[in-house]
C-alpha cells in the first residue's frame, strides 16, 4: 500500500465519527503485540536524554513517577539507574505485561492502575515523566488541563515534569501518512498498517491500526484498533502549563545537533517539555 501524499484519508462521515473517538478501546489487542512492534525503540537513549535533562535542572532527588508507563521499559531502566519509580497506566493489559517484567527482573517498581487526570497517590515526587506522547491521548482540553494540575500536585517544590508531545507545526506542514511496519520475531510475522485521519479543526489525528499476525504462514490474529492523538503548538503548551501552575517551562528537542528555535519548532514532530514547579 503506497503512503498518501497529503496524509488525509477520505472516508465517509460515519467512518470519521467512528475514528474520532475518546480512546475508549486504546491498547486492547494492541497491548499483546506492543513490545514486539516496538522492538526497535531505543528506550536506553531516551532514558539517557531524560537523565541529562534532570541533571541540567539540578534535580538530586530520586523519587520518580512515570505517568503512562506502558510496558515498563523506561521505568525499569530508570529504576536500574537508582531511581525509586512508580508507574501509572490506564490500561490493565499493559500493566500486566509491565508487572511480569518487573517480577522477572526482581525490581521494586510500584505499578498503579489509574487515570492521569484523577489519580491520587499518597506521596510526592522529585520528577514526573510522561513518554511516547501519552498526554496527547487526552484529546479533551479540559481533561488535559486537569491532568497537568494533577501532575503538579504530585510534585515536590522545585520538582520537574518532562514529557513529549506531537508538535502541531510539524504535523500540519509534514502531515501524517499511511505507514506499514513488518516485524519477524518469536516465530511471528506481524504486519501493522497505520492509517491516519487528520482533523485540523479539532487538532487531532485518528490513527487506525490494522494488525495481521501469522505464525508459520497461518493467520492467528487480525484486528483493528483506533488511537486518537491531539497535537499542540509550542505557545499553546506553555500557556496550559502556566495555567496549571508551572512557573518555568522550556521546550526542547532530543536532537544533539545545534539548531535554531525556528528549526526545532518547525521540523521536529516530537518535542519535549521541561516544566518546573517552583512553589
Amino acid at each position: 500500500m503506497r503512503p498518501s501524499r497529503d496524509g488525509i484519508i477520505k472516508m465517509s462521515l460515519r467512518r470519521k465519527k467512528q475514528l474520532i473517538n475518546n480512546n475508549k478501546h486504546v491498547f486492547g489487542k494492541f497491548a499483546e503485540y506492543y513490545d514486539l512492534i516496538y522492538f526497535d525503540k531505543n528506550y536506553e537513549k531516551e532514558c539517557m536524554f531524560l537523565l541529562s535533562v534532570i541533571q541540567k535542572n539540578k534535580i538530586s532527588g530520586k523519587m520518580l513517577v512515570d505517568f503512562g508507563c506502558g510496558t515498563g521499559e523506561h521505568a525499569i531502566i530508570l529504576s536500574e539507574k537508582g531511581y525509586d519509580v512508580t508507574g501509572i497506566d490506564k490500561s490493565k493489559k499493559i500493566l500486566s505485561i509491565a508487572q511480569k517484567k518487573i517480577v522477572e527482573r526482581n525490581d521494586s517498581i510500584q505499578l498503579v492502575h489509574g487515570d492521569i487526570s484523577t489519580i491520587k497517590l499518597k506521596k510526592k515526587f522529585d520528577i514526573a515523566i510522561s513518554m511516547f506522547s501519552t498526554l496527547c491521548y487526552i484529546t479533551n482540553i479540559q481533561k488535559f488541563k486537569e491532568a497537568l494540575k494533577n501532575i503538579r500536585i504530585h510534585l515536590k517544590t522545585n520538582g520537574v515534569l518532562i514529557f513529549d508531545y506531537w508538535n502541531g507545526n510539524a504535523v500540519i506542514t509534514q502531515k501524517p501518512s499511511i505507514k506499514t511496519k513488518k516485524v519477524q520475531l518469536r516465530n511471528l510475522d506481524i504486519t501493522r498498517i497505520a492509517t491516519p485521519t487528520l482533523n485540523l479543526q479539532n487538532q487531532t489525528c485518528a490513527i487506525e491500526y490494522y494488525f495481521k499476525v501469522k505464525k508459520k504462514s497461518h493467520l492467528i490474529d487480525d484486528f483493528k484498533e483506533v488511537h486518537t492523538i491531539r497535537y499542540y503548538f509550542p505557545e499553546e503548551i506553555k500557556r496550559h502549563l502556566n495555567d496549571a501552575g508551572f512557573n518555568k517551562v522550556n521546550i526542547i528537542s532530543m536532537s544533539s545537533k545545534k539548531k535554531s528555535v525556528n528549526e526545532i519548532f518547525l521540523n521536529n514532530w516530537y518535542l519535549f517539555v521541561v516544566a518546573k514547579k517552583q512553589n
